[in-house]
C-alpha cells in the first residue's frame, strides 16, 4: 500500500498490520484536526459502533481530503458512497487498487473530496458527530 497517511483507529484488521504498520497514525481529537489538512486521503476504520460518525470523518470532509471508509451506516446517512466518498473493504486487495487508483487520478480524488464538503456543508448540523455518539450511548444504557 502507497498512501500518503492512514488517519485511523485500533480497528484496523490484524493481517493489515504486519505489512503496513509504518503507515498508521494513532491519533486523538485536537491531534486528527490538526494534521489531516496536510494529506490528501484519510482512511477510516470504524470502530464497532454501527451509525456513529467520528471526528476524523468530519475534519477530513471539512479540510477538502479524500475520505476512504469502511463501512459505515453513519456515514451513509450524509455522504453517498462513490460520489462523497470511497467505500472499501479490507478483503483482497480493494483498499490498496482503490489507494493507487485515487493516487494515480488526483483531479477524481479532488471533485469527489470537494463533493462530500458540498454535500456536509448542506446537511450538516453543529455536532453531528458527537450528538450521534450520545444518542449511541443511550441506547446501550442498561436499566
Amino acid at each position: 500500500m502507497d498512501a500518503p497517511i492512514v488517519v485511523s483507529t485500533k480497528h484496523i484488521p490484524p493481517y493489515y498490520w504486519p505489512e503496513h504498520r509504518e503507515k498508521f497514525i494513532e491519533t486523538l481529537g485536537p491531534e486528527t484536526l490538526a494534521i489531516t489538512p496536510n494529506y490528501r486521503i484519510n482512511i477510516n476504520v470504524s470502530p464497532p459502533f454501527p451509525g456513529v460518525v467520528q471526528d476524523r470523518v468530519v475534519n477530513a470532509v471539512e479540510a477538502g481530503v479524500l475520505l476512504f471508509s469502511d463501512s459505515n451506516f453513519g456515514i451513509e446517512e450524509i455522504l453517498t458512497p462513490g460520489k462523497d466518498f470511497i467505500k472499501f473493504s479490507f478483503t483482497d486487495n480493494d483498499l490498496s487498487e482503490k489507494l493507487q487508483y485515487y493516487l494515480a487520478h488526483p483531479r477524481e480524488a479532488y471533485d469527489i473530496a470537494m463533493s462530500a464538503r458540498a454535500t456536509w456543508d448542506a446537511s450538516s448540523v453543529p455536532g453531528f458527530a458527537y450528538k450521534q455518539a450520545i444518542e449511541h450511548a443511550l441506547t446501550l444504557r442498561t436499566v
